[in-house]
C-alpha cells in the first residue's frame, strides 16, 4: 500500500481557518450583528424598541411636553441652564430708532419658548392640584408619562417579580404616545378653559416680563 500524501500547506491553512469562519458566523450574519433574542441591531433600531428609545430621548423629565425643539434630554437641560444664566437687567435702554423692548421680548420668546411653555405647565399642574382637586388629570398624566418612560422594556432590577417583559414594546409605545397626547390636551384645557379671565393676563404678563427683563445671549 502506498502511504497517503501529506496535506500541503494550503490545505492546512484552510482547515485551520474553518473553525474561525464558523465562529464568525455565530457573531455575524450577512455583516449584521446578532443580539440575544431581539433580532439584529438594525432591526431593533427600526422596530418598536428603537421607537421607544426615541420617545425616551424626546420625553425627558425636562421636556415632558415632547416638543420638537429641544429634540433630546441633553439639549433640553442645556436650554434650561442657558435660561437660568440669563442676565437680568430689567429692560433695555431706550434708543432713538427702533423699539428695543419689543425686539428683546421677541428674541427671548423665540429662544426660550419651550421653557416658557413648561413654566406654564408647572403652574397649571400646581393650580390644578391645589385649587381644583388632588385627582386632577394633568398632574397624574405627567406622572404616568414619566413612569412609562423610566420603566425599562425587559425587567426591573430591584423588582424582578414584576413581569414587565411580557408587555410588548409596541404596546409600550402606544401607551406612551397616548399619555403624551392626553397630557398636551389637558394642558391646553387647563390653560385656556379652567383659568379665570383675570388669571390669563397675569400668566402672560409673567412670561412677557421675563422676556423683557432678561438680556438675551446675542445682545
Amino acid at each position: 500500500m502506498q502511504p497517503s500524501p501529506a496535506p500541503n500547506e494550503s490545505e492546512q491553512k484552510q482547515d485551520s481557518q474553518e473553525p474561525d469562519e464558523k465562529t464568525n458566523t455565530d457573531v455575524q450574519k450577512d455583516g449584521e450583528p446578532i443580539t440575544n433574542g431581539l433580532g439584529t441591531m438594525q432591526e431593533d433600531l427600526k422596530g418598536a424598541h428603537g421607537v421607544f428609545r426615541k420617545l425616551c430621548l424626546r420625553l425627558h423629565w425636562s421636556n415632558p411636553l415632547g416638543l420638537a425643539s429641544p429634540a433630546s434630554g441633553e439639549d433640553s437641560i442645556k436650554a434650561w441652564e442657558a435660561l437660568k444664566h440669563l442676565q437680568i437687567d430689567f429692560g433695555p435702554r431706550p434708543k432713538k430708532k427702533g423699539n428695543p423692548s419689543l425686539e428683546r421680548i421677541t428674541t427671548n420668546a423665540y429662544n426660550n419658548l419651550p421653557q416658557y411653555l413648561h413654566v406654564l405647565l408647572a403652574l397649571m399642574m400646581l393650580r390644578a392640584f391645589i385649587f381644583r382637586s388632588y385627582f386632577a388629570c394633568l398632574p397624574w398624566l405627567v406622572g404616568y408619562q414619566c413612569l412609562s418612560v423610566f420603566l425599562p422594556l425587559d425587567k426591573i432590577e430591584n423588582l424582578p417579580q414584576i413581569p414587565i417583559a411580557k408587555v410588548p414594546a409596541e404596546i409600550r409605545v402606544v401607551i406612551t404616545v397616548c399619555l403624551n397626547g392626553l397630557l398636551q390636551l389637558f394642558f391646553a384645557y387647563e390653560l385656556v378653559w379652567q383659568t379665570w379671565f383675570f388669571e390669563k393676563p397675569l400668566l402672560l404678563g409673567l412670561i412677557v416680563y421675563h422676556a423683557y427683563a432678561a438680556r438675551p445671549t446675542e445682545a
